[in-house]
């Protein structure tokens, strides 16, 4: 009897549509992080301008796939305990995604100086120097000793008084420190273990595509090769990233032991 209520029930939810009401709640919740509310939100906060009606084509289109997905999560007319706060994080993964590829584009930037260091102060000796020529300097920071020598400064009072390390409120989590007047962030990227340092100038321009109703990005369900009840789900948004040309942006490469 219990195998033949299961066998109903899963066959009820192949038979089942897509609530598209569920999707676009979806839709809403992840688009948070494109909305002009979110201006101040890292990494938008650091450009110039955005535009949130741009006609953007294909190409311009990332996808962030949520994996192995259950339709009857989805589906219509079916009565199931659904996770709680789902559409919050969805929005966090979202956002996470977002970050992540402007950042590659900042990545891909081809740097107009490089220098390598053989210790830690050294490195924040040119960081603090070298920043004083920006305006409105901004560092990013993917080495791990470097991030572990700024994260303690607030309880080495000789450190940060040297390399005027300090730290002010309003930032978002990737946020560390200031060195000086420089910005300092973190670069959560594990295959790169260097520094960026430039300016806000290069953050020119960031082009969205509009969707309407408060809506950046399309969410939809497909269902894996072989199943008929699991797939992935689908977040698809339409994003351009424009940095500056001709603009300092100098790669700084710590090889030495934490100091």
């Amino acid at each position: 009897m219990i195998e033949k209520i299961s066998e109903v029930q899963t066959q009820a939810i192949v038979d089942s549509s897509i609530d598209q009401a569920r999707l676009i709640e979806f839709s809403v919740a992840s688009s948070k992080i494109f909305t002009a509310d979110n201006n101040l939100n890292f990494p938008f906060v650091l450009f110039s301008e955005i535009n949130r009606d741009g006609e953007l084509k294909d190409e311009s289109k990332y996808v962030l796939n949520i994996v192995d997905y259950a339709k009857e999560r989805i589906a219509q007319d079916i009565d199931i305990n659904r996770p709680i706060n789902e559409e919050q994080v969805f929005a966090e993964s979202l956002s996470n995604n977002v970050k992540l590829n402007v950042l590659r584009e900042l990545i891909r930037y081809k740097p107009s100086a490089s220098y390598q260091y053989s210790d830690i102060d050294n490195a924040l000796s040119d960081i603090l120097e070298l920043s004083e020529s920006l305006m409105h300097p901004v560092l990013f920071v993917a080495n791990q000793e470097l991030i572990s020598v700024l994260n303690r400064s607030p309880f080495e009072r000789e450190l940060s008084k040297r390399y005027q390390i300090s730290r002010q409120d309003g930032f978002s989590k990737e946020y560390i420190c200031h060195i000086g007047q420089c910005t300092v962030y973190r670069l959560r990227f594990t295959d790169i273990d260097y520094s960026l340092l430039t300016s806000r100038k290069l953050f020119d321009k960031v082009k969205l595509k509009n969707l309407g109703g408060g809506r950046y990005v399309d969410v939809d369900f497909e269902l894996n090769e072989g199943s008929t009840t699991i797939g992935n789900l689908k977040l698809k948004y339409w994003m351009e990233v424009d940095l500056a040309e001709n603009t300092e942006c100098i790669k700084l490469d710590l090889t030495s032991k934490e100091t």
